[in-house]
């Protein structure tokens, strides 16, 4: 009989101490996805996030990081704090391809000029007879003036652009 009680207080005494180091691990990042950055959900307890980028490390202390330049990436996670056991690695692939060879279709309505969405641009540039306005979003609502000529293209985070729009002149 105490054999058994002895056997039975190891067995809760095992269970109490593993159970106590799976406290002590943080949870494994989930949901990495690519939204004009790198981001994923934020692990609790974390401090801070070892990342790896095709064989790269950073250190961050945010869920999330830029990522601009075409290529494929291969991506690695891992969550880390003081007096927790860091968390078992997230893996992520993926290939950022900007679409380069993009049309941009103008359209213009009197005085408002719009333009097809180009996906992931960070923005657009609209030359109206030389002079070359920076915009955030896919139309320009000024008065236009009587004579003009006007293009536009789309600008990716990394620096390259679309195709230029079919120039549109009005004389």
């Amino acid at each position: 009989m105490m054999k058994k009680l002895l056997s039975f207080m190891a067995v809760l005494f095992l269970l109490f101490v593993f159970s106590g180091c799976n406290n002590n691990k943080l949870a494994k990042v989930e949901n990495i996805r690519f939204d004009g950055q790198l981001i994923w959900d934020e692990v609790e307890n974390a401090d801070n996030y070892l990342l790896v980028i095709n064989n790269k490390e950073y250190e961050l202390e945010e869920n999330y990081f830029p990522v601009i330049e075409q290529g494929e990436y291969q991506i690695t996670i891992c969550a880390k704090a003081e007096d927790y056991q860091d968390s078992v690695e997230a893996t992520f692939t993926f290939t950022l391809d900007y679409d380069n060879e993009a049309e941009v279709v103008l359209s213009v309505n009197g005085d408002n000029v719009s333009w097809n969405e180009i996906d992931q641009v960070s923005h657009y540039i609209l030359v109206l007879n030389e002079k070359i306005i920076r915009l955030d979003n896919n139309y320009y609502e000024e008065t236009l003036p009587n004579q003009y000529s006007m293009y536009v293209y789309g600008v990716y985070p990394d620096g390259s652009t679309t195709l230029d729009s079919i120039t549109i002149s009005i004389e």
